[in-house]
């Protein structure tokens, strides 16, 4: 039985130099509305204490104010009718971050991590009426307590971060304003706990052949002593636990039944004939409903538990070095999958808000085709609905501890904060068939070598401490220390070479200058798992946080404080990242020659070099499969207005990139090679475990010319070569593509040539891409 706490709740606030010493003192201090699930920011925000859009023009920095504030949270509540002889759990599912909680007056228990649940038993403290209160420290106050070792690294904004159990991203990122929150983000309720009942089932999928799948059942029980091992009397024998499993999905239902020797044991099962869990492209998404009913030893049933589960294997091939024979594949269900995703970023500043994002978020991983999302180290971790939408909807989750770009401390104390955040999340997730991988962190291997510390293969936390753990709690998922993997002997050659390019999975940025450069065309990496290129949001969203004055200032935008402010400057003083917007510029320049003239032409411009910049990131590991065997390109949406590398801006407006990424990541793609000698090669493309009939046709976009067309035969998961015409790369044309399979017509395109291209003919040739598909029809330039 739960009873909600969510609602409205009183919320006092104050500057940290004037924390109280007892509860008593809160009379004395200011208090406004709040509510739960919620940040401080948008209750100070409905207060009318901080500005109504905190995201236009300046407005985020003045969220700093409160950064040096202690809240507290304080509600009164009735408790109900409560069962009696069972266990009363106060349970908060995320509070940000620091905090210590007290029931009418008495201290309960503290908090110190924002990623994870916080519960407390208050069997028999609970009255009638009843006063909760939740005292939040001051993150920065807080991290400034702690000591800085010569072994760790931070960001310049986020030194008093590390030691805090919060997003990171949170103190400022280049991805990200400074928004340095707290909260009650997430639901709080109370729990009443049955004295006998099924605490936790996990189902592992150990094998799979053609007929039947084995599974391993992990069972932890909470009852009494008196239902084990009951003496009959008559038969001279002893009766103990045992369960019922039934197994259902649509039409295949199966019934185990199995005894338990110990409340806290494993079961084997067989499944035959099971439907199995595929990502999207590859086959069904089959999610099986699992009832386990307990019964004592004389059949009185004692409690009953659903999950829901889905059967696959997953394994990742991982060579030590990249290259031709160079290998970082991921396997479901022994078949190999080409991954195309996005990376995930924090979908607000206030996390309250992040859930609420769900839906449109998943529209538009289904809609572009993404078959993978990695929920990045910097980020909070997503609640249970991410990953159940995952699941139903075939998106591999790659997903990082929340750690990213910093060297971590390794004292007893952060590993133990580490170790219970580390063990909550894995038992949280790890029933996702979704999920496919663990990863230590987000570029801290990196940053051991950016910080000048040395070997990463020294840091305990991912090469000690955390292969223990995900072994401990999920042993059969594979696990990376980080992302990109520093091995020690890619160490011994990065400290002679400078370059990460021997690592199989790496993040591919760079200099970010024209996208077929040769740190693009030339790299040996096998995965990519971080890669993007920037794109003005369009005008439409511009006037939603830059005011109208300072829109269009031609080159010196990138010297306005309104624009540095969304470029992710962290105050009004810091201009570190003011290369982004000076970048669109640059990288427009690549494209077309020449700088844009106009803000319509700034946008339109950037957007062009960007669609194209990602179209062909994702089409060159396409062709290059198996070399090559997935890229998370880097990103879908934004988490707050700002000048970025996503498709997706703050406000769900699509970029151009997005409808051509959504062209090139179905499971069938026509697609061009680079040209070598004389010859411009067609490949055809199938990231399936279908075989299909293809008709293409590929024409001149300028003289309407057919210049290749036929019919074809392709097998599963593989790529096939069409045909190719002979062009001079002296010449610059685009090529339309026209294919059909299966009842369905798609298409894709390709420029011809070395830029600079025309800008008055690209317009052109997005006008005629525009008449193959109506959702262009919004970019073109008038």
């Amino acid at each position: 039985m739960k009873q909600t706490l969510n609602g409205a709740w009183k919320l006092y606030y104050f500057n940290c130099e004037e924390r109280i010493s007892s509860l008593a003192e809160l009379a004395e201090k200011p208090f406004i509305d709040a509510q739960v699930p919620g940040n401080v920011e948008l209750d100070l925000q409905r207060a009318g204490l901080l500005p109504e859009d905190l995201f236009y023009g300046e407005n985020i920095y003045k969220v700093t104010k409160y950064e040096t504030y202690d809240f507290c949270y304080e509600r009164e509540f009735e408790a109900g009718d409560l069962p009696d002889g069972e266990r009363v759990m106060l349970v908060f599912t995320a509070v940000d971050t620091v905090a210590d909680y007290y029931l009418n007056g008495e201290l309960i228990g503290s908090s110190d991590n924002m990623y994870i649940e916080h519960s407390f038993d208050v069997t028999g403290k609970l009255k009638d009426k009843n006063l909760l209160q939740v005292y939040i420290k001051s993150a920065v106050a807080e991290g400034m307590k702690y000591p800085f070792e010569p072994s760790m690294a931070a960001s310049p904004d986020g030194y008093e971060s590390i030691h805090l159990r919060k997003a990171a991203s949170s103190y400022g990122w280049d991805i990200f304003c400074r928004a340095v929150s707290a909260g009650i983000w997430r639901p709080v309720y109370i729990e009443t706990l049955k004295r006998n009942r099924i605490e936790d089932l996990f189902f592992e999928t150990i094998s799979i052949n053609e007929k039947s799948a084995k599974l391993k059942l992990t069972y932890n029980f909470d009852v009494e002593p008196r239902y084990f091992r009951v003496f009959d009397e008559e038969t001279g024998e002893f009766s103990k636990l045992r369960c019922e499993l039934d197994l259902v999905c649509g039409d295949h239902k199966s019934t185990h039944c199995f005894g338990c020797d110990s409340n806290r044991a494993v079961a084997v099962i067989n499944v035959t004939d099971p439907k199995l869990w595929w990502p999207v492209g590859y086959g069904e998404q089959n999610l099986y409903s699992a009832t386990l009913r307990l019964y004592s030893g004389k059949n009185e049933l004692i409690d009953t538990k659903t999950v829901r589960i889905g059967i696959r294997t997953v394994e990742l091939e991982m060579t030590p070095r990249s290259g031709k024979d160079g290998r970082f594949l991921f396997r479901i269900n022994s078949e190999p999958i080409m991954c195309k995703g996005t990376n995930h970023v924090p979908l607000d500043p206030f996390h309250s808000r992040d859930a609420e994002k769900y839906d449109k978020l998943f529209e538009l991983l289904k809609d572009s085709r993404c078959n993978i999302i990695r929920s990045w180290g910097g980020n909070v971790y997503e609640d249970t609905r991410f990953y159940e939408l995952c699941d139903e909807n075939g998106i591999m989750v790659w997903q990082d501890f929340a750690m990213g770009c910093c060297a971590y401390p390794m004292d007893e104390n952060f590993c133990r904060k580490l170790s219970d955040e580390v063990k909550a999340v894995i038992k949280k997730f790890r029933q996702h068939p979704s999920l496919v991988i663990w990863c230590g962190d987000n570029e801290c291997d990196q940053t051991y070598v950016w910080s000048n510390i040395g070997d990463p293969n020294k840091n305990i936390l991912t090469r000690e401490l955390l292969p223990k753990l995900t072994f401990m709690y999920d042993p059969h998922r594979p696990f990376i220390p980080s992302s990109p993997f520093v091995s020690p002997e890619n160490y011994k050659e990065l400290m002679k070479t400078g370059s990460y390019d021997m690592c199989p999975e790496n993040h591919l940025w760079g200099p970010r200058n024209y996208f077929k450069s040769p740190i693009y065309t030339e790299s040996s990496v096998n995965f990519i798992s971080e890669m993007g290129y920037h794109g003005a949001n369009s005008i439409e969203s511009l006037k939603k946080f830059i005011p109208e004055d300072h829109l269009w200032l031609g080159r010196d935008i990138i010297n306005d404080k309104h624009w540095l402010c969304h470029a992710a400057c962290v105050d009004t003083r810091d201009s570190k990242y003011k290369y982004r917007i000076n970048l669109m510029f640059e990288q427009a320049h690549a494209f077309f020659g020449r700088m844009p003239e106009t803000l319509e032409e700034f946008v339109f411009m950037s957007q062009v070099s960007q669609a194209e910049a990602k179209k062909y990131f994702i089409e060159r590991m396409r062709l290059n499969k198996w070399t090559t065997s997935g890229i998370i390109w880097w990103n879908m949406l934004d988490g707050w207005p700002q000048l970025s590398d996503a498709v997706v801006d703050y406000y769900f407006d699509k970029k151009l990139a997005y409808e051509y990424i959504r062209r090139v990541q179905g499971k069938v793609c026509v697609m061009f090679a680079e040209p070598r000698a004389w010859d411009l090669t067609a490949i055809l493309g199938n990231d399936s475990r279908e075989e299909f009939d293809v008709a293409y046709e590929i024409t001149d976009a300028d003289s309407g010319e057919v210049v290749m067309s036929g019919e074809t035969h392709i097998g599963a998961n593989a790529n096939k070569k069409l045909g190719a015409l002979r062009v001079s790369t002296g010449d610059q044309k685009m090529y339309l593509i026209k294919y059909a399979y299966n009842g369905v017509t798609e298409y894709n395109h390709y420029v011809l040539g070395h830029p600079p291209f025309s800008f008055e003919k690209y317009k052109k040739w997005l006008e005629v891409l525009a008449k193959t598909d109506s959702r262009l029809e919004k970019y073109v330039l008038q």
